[in-house]
């Protein structure tokens, strides 16, 4: 009896590292795939603990990164008002009262979408979160909803029309993932010096979506994630809702729009110059971009190391394996 039970609990526990579920690609053997408390954990012990420097910091204040990307050329959306600095809401009221558009206020070392406020300055009023207010009204609004911690006040991107076309509502990002292939050195000696270097590799992409009125693409608000081929740039046949919010489509469940074989604008050279920021930013072994597209090109919102790794996996498949290959976390 006991060999009997030992032989039920060693055929559990195999199960358990083997369990399946239906997925973008189909069936999906979890073993294959990054626990995101886990890629969390160990990414956070590497960068802190065995990284020569720790440039973490770059990634998580979204005005730091900002300046730093528009110093190296690479397109990121323009910093307008930044709460830290003393005079900021005289700044916020010549915003309000001289310029009329569109506008994200987005805390500085926010995630997820949570904390964002969208201000529509037009016509003499002031639309706050769907809420309409005189302008001079509007000015004492925000502030209010900015006084719990530092914001940076950002234009609205007016995204690709082939990007538009699939949902309208919000900025819809490429979430993109690279990792710094540190198992794969290569050195160049010069007389003087010696140079280590890097290979970065784009392992992931899926495109994030917005549903059903949300301002914001984010899979935790309710989006859909849809693998793009790397190869092409193109979507593949389904998007994925988080788990609990829905299963899989291969339509927008708003606009119809089929994904399958959408061809995203500019992908390559989204990629390339993710790759490009990376290498700079070799140390952080897997980093998350989310890229928009305009018509004049990819403009990069932020970098993350700490990403819902999630995300990617359902949308794109298991990334466990290729991770640990590349990498030393």
């Amino acid at each position: 009896m006991k060999r009997f039970l030992s032989v039920i609990l060693a055929a559990i526990m195999l199960m358990s590292t083997l369990i399946i579920s239906t997925g973008a690609k189909g069936t999906l053997i979890h073993s294959d795939y990054f626990d995101e408390g886990d890629l969390l954990w160990r990414m956070d012990a590497y960068n802190k603990w065995e990284a020569a420097y720790n440039y973490t910091c770059i990634l998580r204040d979204k005005r730091l990164f900002g300046e730093l990307l528009s110093a190296w050329n690479i397109s990121t959306p323009r910093n307008l008002l930044d709460t830290s600095i003393p005079n900021y809401a005289e700044q916020l009221k010549e915003i309000i009262l001289s310029r009329e558009g569109e506008y994200f206020c987005k805390p500085v070392d926010g995630a997820c979408g949570r904390g964002i406020v969208k201000i529509v300055n037009k016509d003499n009023k002031c639309i706050i979160e769907n809420k309409e207010y005189t302008k001079e009204n509007a000015i004492d609004v925000i502030l209010n909803k900015l006084s719990a911690m530092n914001y940076i006040v950002q234009p609205v991107i007016k995204q690709h029309e082939t990007i538009s076309n699939i949902y309208t509502g919000s900025l819809n990002t490429m979430r993109l993932v690279t990792v710094s292939n540190t198992r794969s050195l290569s050195t160049h000696t010069h007389s003087t010096h010696t140079h280590t270097h890097t290979h970065i590799e784009p392992i992931s992409a899926v495109l994030r979506i917005g549903c059903n009125g949300n301002i914001v693409d984010n899979y935790d608000k309710g989006g859909v994630s849809v693998g793009i081929d790397l190869q092409s740039g193109s979507l593949v046949k389904y998007g994925m809702f988080k788990y609990g919010r829905g299963t899989k489509t291969e339509v927008h469940p708003n606009s119809s729009v089929k994904f399958d074989g959408i061809q995203l604008p500019y992908f390559a050279e989204a990629v390339e110059q993710a790759v490009k920021i990376h290498s700079i930013l070799r140390e952080i072994p897997v980093i998350g971009w989310d890229i928009a597209f305009t018509e004049e090109g990819p403009i990069f919102i932020e970098g993350n190391d700490n990403m819902d790794i999630a995300l990617c996996q359902q949308a794109d498949g298991g990334l466990k394996a290729k991770i640990e290959k590349l990498t030393n976390i």
